[in-house]
């Protein structure tokens, strides 16, 4: 296995706070099919997000939960090898201070992504940031895609018509040089839908 490809769950820091658990747990969660005893697993975990439990208190309990399911998260069975007569869909998204994605093949992930911003980016305006979220996985991923046909979902629905923009200003117009660069087809999905991404863009 290419730990490249999962660096962003062996880097993965505990959680110190409900929210940040929140982000862990919903990318575990939306691969718990693949698990087998998800649920006794996480179970110190979810618990900590129940309000009868008091107040958040990481326990020995906790951070074996946590660091068995960033294991079994990054097992070679975890992740799809790819195929390369098959289409490829990249799942991204932007957070205040970095930007996640995850391609996937017929439902399951081939490689992670995470990277955080530079001061610069953080400054920039929030569609602008989901879009850096997209050029960066293409280009990332861009030996697996190739010219190949590959749908790009976002939670930010104002990318669907970025190729049509009539102004662009030149960091814009490099980002469309990019996007030609491949046959990539930008969908819009609701961000409670885009869990994953979401999770990586928060981890930072």
């Amino acid at each position: 296995m290419d730990d490249h490809k999962v660096k962003a769950i062996l880097d993965w820091e505990l959680p110190r706070s409900v929210p940040a658990l929140k982000s862990f747990l919903g990318l575990a969660s939306y691969y718990h099919k693949f698990i087998k005893n998800f649920a006794r697993i996480a179970t110190p975990l979810t618990n900590l997000l129940k309000k009868s439990f008091g107040t958040y208190e990481w326990e020995e309990a906790c951070n074996e939960a946590f660091e068995t399911l960033k294991g079994i998260l990054v097992k070679a069975f975890m992740l799809k090898l790819p195929n390369f007569d098959k289409d490829f869909e990249i799942h991204s998204d932007a957070f205040d201070f970095a930007i996640g994605g995850v391609l996937v093949q017929d439902g399951r992930p081939v490689a992670f992504e995470s990277n955080k911003l530079s001061e610069t980016k953080r400054r920039w305006p929030t569609h602008e940031k989901e879009m850096w979220a997209v050029i960066h996985c293409l280009k990332t991923w861009g030996h697996y895609i190739g010219s190949k046909d590959v749908v790009v979902w976002t939670d930010n629905v104002t990318l669907k018509y970025f190729a049509t923009q009539p102004k662009l200003s030149s960091k814009q117009v490099r980002w469309q040089d990019t996007l030609a660069l491949f046959n990539a087809d930008i969908w819009h999905k609701p961000g409670k839908e885009n869990i994953v991404p979401d999770a990586l863009s928060r981890k930072h």
